[in-house]
């Protein structure tokens, strides 16, 4: 009980030196070997005084809403349940960025997925990070409402979604999939798809992009698409174990060009 009412008097601490103190773009360092949250939002923007979990920088960043961007740089390392990492990470809020500096993992435990993203106008920014065993109802590793979600250089093995998305979920947002590695994602048999956009946006003038990325053996369809302005493209799909690409119906047909498919028995279902 000590230590909750510490933690809370260390964030109420954090709150007041922000309020008295110029806004200014902030840069908070994150290490879960080195780091304590009860350090001062001034610490904390010091690479040997980080913070201990991102969730913690999350919400100081959630704070502060002048001068952004802010950039939450974390520690090479594994972040998961066991390691005191809270996921889903939740960003509401733009401007607000994640940087990766070294080999980082997410291991969800098969309990979690790892971010929850709702900032209507952000264009939030995964890279650079192994994401594994992820678990939820709605994307398996990131779920995206009204948000502006770019996923870039990163590796995905074994998540999972019960409902949408076993890797990522969209939904009436905008998605660039670019050169990534999805690897026995999926259940087998199941009719959901690796990536879910659901977009009922007939706008075809901003696209959802997936292009130069590597769908190897996932169980389930690779993509789902509904809505008339998603281009799959100079994309690479082995193995398959069912349809490459789904759509949601005959009239929301996607731009699909350039794509690689080996040993794929169904490239496209409408």
């Amino acid at each position: 009980m000590y230590f909750m009412v510490f933690r809370l008097s260390a964030l109420l601490w954090c709150i007041h030196l922000l309020v008295i103190t110029p806004a200014e773009a902030l840069r908070f360092y994150v290490d879960p070997s080195t780091g304590d949250d009860r350090r001062s939002v001034q610490s904390a923007q010091d690479a040997t005084t980080p913070f201990r979990t991102i969730a913690h920088a999350l919400r100081i960043s959630h704070v502060v809403s002048e001068s952004r961007p802010h950039v939450i740089n974390i520690a090479p390392g594994t972040y998961s349940l066991s390691s005191g990492e809270p996921f889903p990470l939740e960003i509401t809020q733009a401007n607000i960025y994640i940087e990766t500096t070294g080999l980082t993992i997410f291991d969800g435990e098969n309990k979690t997925n790892f971010f929850k993203i709702t900032a209507p106008t952000s264009d939030f920014v995964i890279k650079g990070i192994d994401f594994k065993n992820g678990s939820a109802e709605k994307g398996g590793v990131a779920f995206c409402q009204t948000c502006s979600l770019r996923v870039v250089e990163n590796r995905f093995f074994s998540n999972k979604a019960s409902q949408s998305g076993h890797v990522i979920y969209t939904e009436n947002g905008r998605l660039k999939f670019y050169n990534n590695l999805v690897r026995d994602s999926g259940n087998d048999n199941d009719t959901l798809a690796v990536l879910e956009l659901r977009n009922s946006s007939i706008d075809t003038l901003v696209r959802d992009e997936i292009r130069n990325n590597t769908f190897y053996r996932n169980p389930s369809p690779n993509i789902w698409a509904s809505g008339a302005r998603t281009r799959i493209s100079s994309n690479l799909f082995i193995d398959p174990q069912q349809a490459a690409i789904r759509n949601a119906d005959s009239t929301a047909i996607p731009l699909i060009d350039h794509n690689l498919f080996w040993e794929t028995e169904t490239l496209y279902v409408s």
